[in-house]
């Protein structure tokens, strides 16, 4: 890659990429190893899910000489493999870059992740006219994005912002009031959890992928939509490969009748839990169902040793609302996007 030291906001030197390559890469068990190893991977660039996407996966190494220096998981149009896209349900993507190393300081690692990532954003440009992924949030240096091409001639990527919610979790014995989890969530969220625990909701572990699926048809048409065409198809394969891999959680709330009223579906990975799906029942959705069924998934993966979970989007008013009752920390990530030509 070329030496970019002649831009004028450079320290001479600083930007030499010129040991930097990006080499090609397969789905697989040796892939899922980098994507857990790296700070900003997430389970959406695992290989049970860029598998299963309506587009080519597009996975890339990226070395220093001889040494890792990071990752990048793309999906490629299929009509057209010079552009990438985003796809629907990998909410996180992108730059990885690798842990670093024990022997450096925060400036040096800074530095370090600042380079790999000027570099696959540069390899990548070479290689796509039409760039477009999704961060990771704790992709927290977006710099080398946004000075591409700066002071030169050439097109400048967009960034649009997103936000997430992490919530931690700690496990809890005692009662639903007396844990931090109940604590941190807000006036009317605790209303509802006293509500749904009273009137005698409960909740269950699942494994009812069909039942999930069911659900979750309804809960789009209930709003006068149609899920896209081939979204069931995927939403089965995936959970089914992240139940295989023992990577999937699934919880079903039950009214006192023991009619199903909520479903919420995580997966997980090697750092935290994701919300990745929920539906309710259209004729129930007023009786606290859901709350309470999120409230109890986040109780057991706590229990199970879970210490993070990644609400995995609150970029809608009622969603939002929804999602950030229950606590939990803002992290921002972008979607990138870069069109040339």
């Amino acid at each position: 890659m070329a030496d970019t030291a002649t831009s004028a906001f450079y320290v001479p030197g600083f930007m030499d990429l010129s040991k930097y390559r990006l080499e090609r890469t397969e789905p697989g068990a040796a892939w899922d190893k980098v994507v857990e190893a790296a700070p900003e991977g997430t389970i959406f660039s695992l290989s049970a899910f860029v598998e299963e996407v309506d587009a080519t996966p597009a996975l890339w190494l990226c070395h220093k000489g001889n040494q890792f220096a990071g990752a990048v998981a793309l999906a490629e149009s299929r009509e057209d493999p010079r552009r990438t896209v985003l796809a629907p349900h990998i909410i996180h993507g992108g730059i990885m870059t690798a842990p670093p190393a024990a022997r450096q300081n925060p400036a040096q690692a800074l530095a370090e992740q600042f380079r790999t990532t000027a570099a696959c954003f540069a390899g990548l440009a070479e290689r796509y006219s039409e760039l477009r992924f999704a961060t990771a949030p704790a992709l927290a240096d977006l710099r080398p994005v946004l000075w591409h091409n700066y002071g030169a001639d050439g097109p400048k990527p967009a960034l649009d912002l997103r936000y997430t919610s992490y919530l931690p979790l700690t496990p809890h014995a005692g009662t639903m009031e007396q844990s931090a989890l109940y604590a941190g969530c807000n006036k009317s969220r605790r209303q509802a959890l006293r509500y749904a625990r009273d009137s005698g909701i409960t909740v269950q572990a699942s494994t009812d992928i069909d039942a999930f699926l069911d659900l979750y048809a309804r809960t789009f048409a209930r709003q006068g939509l149609e899920m896209a065409a081939g979204e069931a198809d995927f939403l089965r394969r995936v959970c089914s490969r992240l139940a295989q891999e023992d990577r999937l959680r699934i919880f079903a709330a039950l009214t006192p009748e023991g009619d199903l009223g909520s479903i919420v579906v995580f997966g997980l990975d090697a750092k935290r839990a994701y919300y990745l799906y929920g539906a309710n029942e259209p004729e129930l959705r007023n009786d606290h169902c859901g709350s309470m069924a999120l409230f109890h998934a986040l109780h057991s993966l706590a229990q199970e040793g879970v210490s993070e979970t990644d609400l995995e989007g609150v970029n809608s008013p009622k969603r939002g609302y929804f999602k950030l009752s229950f606590g939990g920390d803002l992290r921002a990530y972008y979607r990138v996007s870069l069109v040339q030509g």
